[in-house]
């Protein structure tokens, strides 16, 4: 398309109002960039107290909807600066439910998608294409082919749906059917929304969207995989090239060593001198000897089953035996949740405080310090949807060693000394015998110097800018704006 695009981002989350998960982060960056190509976006947003509490967000009006017989408020709003428009959608469904809980709600996720339909109606705004962000509008693709009460102009739009994280994905049940209204009673629907004897807006969503992305294309292949698709494959399999995996990127600008103003020593890929002055405040800050010939490995992970940390028991015995130091950053998923993974780390640096120490909770400009000091860092989850860390390590510095899942496998490759190419060292399969595999090769090349800071210097070139994303989407909005409908 030679005019601008016209596009609505639909979801529950972006920054700064709300900002959760990857999701608000993609929101707000990737709008950025389309907004500074020229194109116009419109944020839908569930309503709430939420959007009160940022001061740059100044609404112009209020205006009453019909929503299927129920009462529904619009409220059209900007932000100086940016030429993107936000629309808060309220109502009674949604006025108790933070907007992280929009998708747990089979009656406010309908009623979320239905409203948006609505306001465009009232607003006489005619998307190109609607960009579902995350399942709180899962509803909203199968609405625009299957319902003809919607306005037939704003149903020439196409859909596209991005897949952030299917794992915990939402299911309905009884009051699912009352939510979807009339076309509940279309047997193709039902169809569509069935799961596991339950109701999914989410499988219907994959089902009807005329394209689905996910952050990758190696993980959106993973994802087809059986197992690995959470219960999603055979819908994702049927979408052919409908499905395409398009890498996230982050903020360079504020991604930045040499800018970073939360790091004491601020450096560039050309000199990498105040790198190691960083390593040798990061191993001050841990009460660890300060060897900067040692290589330390650093892991930062949410305190929870499947983030690495079973890993990393299997091998502990294993890695002390080995001339490095190990840095642990763990996050409580609640303030108050202890778990076991806080004991046992806990109780390893206790054991070993002259080669482990563990850090819970850590602040920003810790974390910033974790990424420009260290020589290595741990990706090890058993699943990655986004492979945010590895990309913000990668641009201070610091070596991936990698778990090849979802999103690491299209941001890791493997290195090979021979050639220097590759990001870091990898491993298949979640298994600590693995892990310390791929670990023991990354301690044999740190002592080779020149390639080592060959690799470093690279890996802060590398394009990670949420820019290469933004063009992977305009032409992805591009070609799904021309192509049939997919139901």
């Amino acid at each position: 398309m030679d005019s601008p695009l016209e596009i609505a981002f639909v979801g529950s989350e972006t920054r700064p109002f709300e900002h959760r998960s990857e999701v608000g982060a993609f929101a707000d960056a990737l709008g950025r960039e389309l907004e500074r190509r020229g194109h116009f976006l419109v944020y839908f947003l569930p309503d709430g107290e939420y959007l009160s509490r940022f001061p740059g967000l100044r609404f112009q009006d209020s205006v009453d909807l019909d929503v299927s017989g129920r009462k529904a408020t619009l409220r059209r709003g900007s932000v100086e600066g940016r030429t993107a428009r936000f629309v808060a959608i309220g109502g009674e469904e949604l006025e108790s439910i933070p907007p992280a809980d929009v998708a747990k709600s089979a009656v406010a996720s309908a009623f979320f998608a239905k409203g948006v339909l609505t306001a465009l109606h009232e607003m006489k705004w005619r998307p190109h294409v609607f960009h579902v962000l995350d399942p709180s509008a899962a509803l909203l693709p199968v609405l625009l082919r299957r319902d003809s009460d919607i306005d037939p102009e704003i149903r020439n739009a196409r859909t596209l749906y991005s897949i952030h994280d299917l794992s915990g994905a939402p299911y309905g049940s009884g009051d699912a059917w009352a939510a979807v209204g009339s076309i509940g009673q279309d047997p193709e629907v039902r169809a569509s929304v069935d799961m596991n004897g339950g109701a999914s807006f989410l499988r219907a969503a994959l089902l009807y969207a005329d394209r689905v992305t996910a952050p990758g294309p190696a993980y959106a292949a993973e994802l087809q995989r059986q197992g690995y698709g959470f219960g999603f494959e055979d819908v994702l399999a049927q979408k052919g090239d409908r499905l395409e995996g398009i890498p996230f990127g982050i903020d360079t600008s504020r991604w930045n060593p040499l800018s970073d103003e939360l790091i004491p020593y601020r450096f560039s890929s050309n000199d990498l001198v105040q790198r190691g002055s960083n390593k040798v405040r990061l191993l001050e800050s841990l009460d660890l000897p300060v060897e900067p010939d040692v290589p330390l490995l650093t892991f930062d992970a949410l305190l929870a089953d499947g983030q690495g940390w079973e890993l990393l028991e299997a091998v502990a015995g294993d890695l002390l035996g080995e001339r490095v130091k190990l840095a642990l950053f763990g996050r409580r998923v609640a303030q108050d949740a202890v778990s076991k993974w806080e004991t046992w780390a806990e109780d390893l640096a206790k054991a070993a405080p002259d080669n482990v120490s563990f850090v819970r909770d850590a602040s920003e400009p810790q974390f910033r310090l974790e990424l420009a000091g260290t020589d290595f860092l741990l990706c090890t989850p058993r699943r990655e949807p986004t492979a945010q860390l590895a990309m913000r390590g990668m641009r201070y510095g610091a070596v991936p060693i990698a778990h090849l899942t979802g999103a690491l496998m299209d941001v890791v490759h493997p290195y090979v000394l021979e050639t220097g190419k590759g990001e870091g060292f990898v491993f298949e399969g979640y298994d600590g015998g693995a892990m310390l595999t791929a670990i023991r090769q990354a301690i044999e090349v740190y002592p080779k110097r020149s390639a080592w800071k060959r690799l470093v210097a690279r890996l802060q070139q590398i394009e990670v800018s949420w820019s290469r994303t933004a063009t992977r989407y305009i032409a992805a909005y591009e070609r799904t704006v021309v192509m049939p409908p997919a139901r």
